[in-house]
């Protein structure tokens, strides 16, 4: 038999569905553990239907079918979040929605208005019958991404990538980390090349951009299509600034293991949540967007408005964060007052800000479970949500 995922109950319908279909039932949630999920303003709740979500990405090798079933009485935020999870599974696999009864266009509507891939859909009232919806499915074909950020944007294409073997492997044509956005405009600091002992080249670069204030050229210049893909997050942005030669410095971990910072560290530091470091963050993105609208669409400028998870699921328990350690609160309302601004003084640019139920940490991440190493669905949302606004999709 083949194996399945069930998001719902077990309806008579879907047991007609399992046995018709040969399917076995790997693993399950009931509608009402997940509808509470859905609901919730709080990212800790329901551990049971977040495994059950999780397992259709760690299993994803092993299952054939995903069966989300909801009833009558569930409206727009099931549907809606439910399509958002179906929306991540790959097309190989079978994705099947229960839709009430025949006569309830409301759900069938519904779900193609928002499915980005097909959708089987059977009723309650129709036996051994099946619709299949298409929806608008997004095409990846010679799509070029350009990054300013952290590993957050990077993993969002790592991970599509790792889920979607068969699809076009998106191009990254730039990645830039480890630099603050607000010290970009800072005035270049002199550098020897022996001040820096990095086995990465790539972390040596990062540095380096970062005090040569050469960042943004990079970054506009990777930018070679009207229809490529621009992506920023602020996750880098928790590091404090350190006054220096008229200028300023990202104290990366990665900067203060050079020789250079050895040299300056007592100098004054600007806070990363201070309000000046707010106001010189937005400005410099600014100029960047501006500068890179002249090269690309606005439409395909895409920033991350991911907060710190507070957590992550290890067996079936919720494993809590070092709020300290991480300064998680601090982040949180340093990002939650970026955006705030860039959607009051930035037109055009799109925020993509996936739902808080959705926002926690993997253990299972290839590098580590920390608040800014995130779920396989909260990935792939992302990616979803680039591939249907961007412009040239």
């Amino acid at each position: 038999m083949k194996n399945a995922i069930l998001l719902g109950d077990l309806t008579p319908r879907v047991i007609e569905l399992l046995e018709t279909r040969g399917l076995n039932v790997l693993s399950r949630v009931s509608t009402d553990a997940l509808l509470e999920l859905f609901l919730s303003s709080s990212e800790g709740n329901n551990i049971q239907a977040k495994v059950a979500i999780e397992k259709i990405f760690i299993e994803i090798a092993n299952i054939d079918s995903v069966i989300f079933c909801g009833n009558n009485k569930n409206g727009k935020v099931f549907i809606d979040n439910c399509i958002k999870i179906a929306n991540a599974i790959p097309e190989k696999i079978n994705v099947y929605f229960q839709s009430g009864t025949n006569k309830n266009t409301f759900h069938e509507v519904h779900l193609k208005g928002l499915a980005q891939r097909k959708i089987y859909v059977f009723y309650d009232d129709v036996p051994k019958y099946l619709k299949l919806l298409s929806g608008c499915l997004s095409d990846t074909k010679n799509l070029s991404v350009s990054i300013f950020g952290s590993c957050d944007s990077r993993d969002v294409i790592r991970v599509y990538d790792e889920v979607n073997p068969e699809a076009e492997n998106i191009n990254i044509q730039s990645y830039i980390a480890r630099n603050s956005i607000s010290a970009a405009m800072s005035k270049p600091i002199d550098i020897a090349e022996h001040d820096f002992h990095f086995d990465s080249q790539f972390i040596k670069k990062s540095v380096c951009l970062d005090l040569r204030k050469q960042a943004f050229r990079e970054v506009i210049l990777s930018l070679k299509n009207s229809d490529d893909v621009l992506l920023l997050d602020f996750m880098d942005e928790r590091f404090d600034l350190l006054c220096v030669e008229n200028s300023h410095a990202t104290l990366s971990w990665d900067y203060r293991k050079t020789g250079h910072y050895n040299k300056n560290k007592n100098r004054p530091f600007i806070a990363f949540d201070a309000d000046e470091k707010k106001e010189m963050t937005l400005r410099c993105l600014k100029f960047l967007i501006s500068e890179c609208a002249k090269k690309i669409s606005l439409n395909n400028i895409f920033i991350l408005n991911i907060p710190m998870a507070t957590h992550f699921i290890d067996c079936e328990s919720e494993i809590i964060f070092d709020e300290v350690k991480y300064q998680i609160s601090r982040y949180n309302v340093f990002l939650r007052d970026i955006i705030s601004a860039i959607e009051e003084k930035i037109d055009g640019v799109n925020i993509i800000s996936p739902p808080s139920w959705m926002v926690y940490g993997d253990k299972n991440h290839l590098w580590g479970a920390h608040p800014y190493h995130y779920n396989k669905l909260l990935y792939l949302h992302v990616a979803n949500e680039i591939h249907s606004r961007r412009v040239g999709s």
